[in-house]
């Protein structure tokens, strides 16, 4: 058994053709393969030094319900977000079509400068109620749990009913789930590897700080995302998606890593981008007069290029499919691209 280099709790076990990966998070383990005879091997194997149970087929793992439907497997989290609702009495609640409307936005100077410890309590529960879901499988609330999670320490009425929208929203689409769709070209392929990136426009008004967001999709199935305030300001959005784009590139080489240990050769990463001016940049270091400004570690992704481990795409902003990460959306352009962003 040899261990990944790029991920300590992932294991890979081949013998000729057969192939056996095995991922161990505590006492959960997850065995994916290509041959019974040597996953039965390794089983009994196991069975011999510890005590462990076979599930055979994946259905329960770390909460997350795994469903196949044909040749798909389809992953959610029902029965765990209709305990959530019904804590907190929300179970025939009115759904709401997104889970922050258009155009919201959180003025900070009507926030109290120290929330009600009742309020805080509640938003506290709330939030880590339901980050759980946007972890594993809702990624489509990423924005909108992490733009709430903010104002956490000075809750009100105005941030409990935000966040109480994003749990009707969560009622009336309790069945959905990320989709993983069987590829029948890519069995031991090329396991393309594809990724969106997008930011916001200082959105933050208390720091002028952009709201940024990725996605990384392997043959179109999500398996990476992220929803977050940038670290530092930035003087034009062009700079804030450059920005955002080396954060991805951090993630990708990881994931070519990964990818790579596990005997699927990469080609380099297309990131998909609307923005022209960042894209530019990228492909461009003599734009240094006009980004010298920028610390030196979020020009990384110029190295990468460099070394053909990623380039840089224009994709047209309705079809960005981070764009649903980075703010909030109105209902037809929101379920169009959280439908592609699950796989559904």
């Amino acid at each position: 058994m040899e261990c990944m280099t790029a991920d300590d709790c992932v294991f890979k076990i081949q013998k000729g053709s057969s192939i056996l990966i095995v991922a161990i998070v505590v006492n959960d383990v997850l065995m994916i393969g290509n041959d019974e005879a040597l996953r039965q091997q390794w089983f009994e194997y196991m069975h011999t030094r510890f005590q462990v149970s076979d599930d055979c087929n994946l259905n329960f793992y770390l909460g997350v319900h795994y469903k196949r439907e044909g040749g798909d497997v389809i992953a959610n989290q029902t029965g765990y977000l209709e305990r959530v609702l019904k804590l907190y009495d929300m179970e025939n609640c009115k759904p709401a079509q997104t889970p922050m409307a258009q155009g919201f936005s959180i003025n900070p100077e009507e926030l109290p400068e120290k929330g009600d410890l009742r309020d805080v309590e509640e938003m506290r529960s709330i939030l880590g109620s339901i980050m759980y879901i946007q972890v594993w499988s809702r990624p489509e609330i990423a924005f909108a749990v992490n733009y709430l999670a903010h104002y956490t320490q000075r809750a009100d009425k105005t941030t409990i009913a935000a966040a109480s929208r994003i749990l009707r929203y969560l009622s009336g689409t309790r069945h959905k789930g990320i989709s993983f769709k069987h590829h029948p070209k890519c069995s031991l392929g090329p396991n393309l590897v594809k990724v969106f990136a997008d930011t916001s426009d200082a959105d933050c008004e208390l720091t002028s700080k952009s709201t940024g967001g990725f996605i990384i999709t392997i043959n179109d199935a999500l398996v990476v995302w992220k929803s977050g305030r940038l670290l530092l300001v930035t003087l034009s959005i062009a700079e804030s998606e450059y920005v955002q784009l080396t954060l991805a590139c951090q993630e990708i080489l990881h994931m070519q890593e990964v990818l790579q240990s596990l005997g699927f050769e990469q080609a380099p990463t297309e990131i998909f981008e609307d923005n022209q001016a960042a894209i530019a940049i990228c492909n461009n270091p003599c734009h240094q007069s006009r980004t010298r400004h920028i610390k030196r570690l979020y020009h990384f992704i110029h190295q990468c290029i460099k070394d053909s481990e990623v380039y840089v795409a224009y994709v047209e902003s309705r079809n960005n499919v981070a764009y649903v990460f980075t703010k909030p959306l109105n209902e037809a352009t929101f379920e169009r691209l959280a439908r592609r962003a699950r796989n559904n």
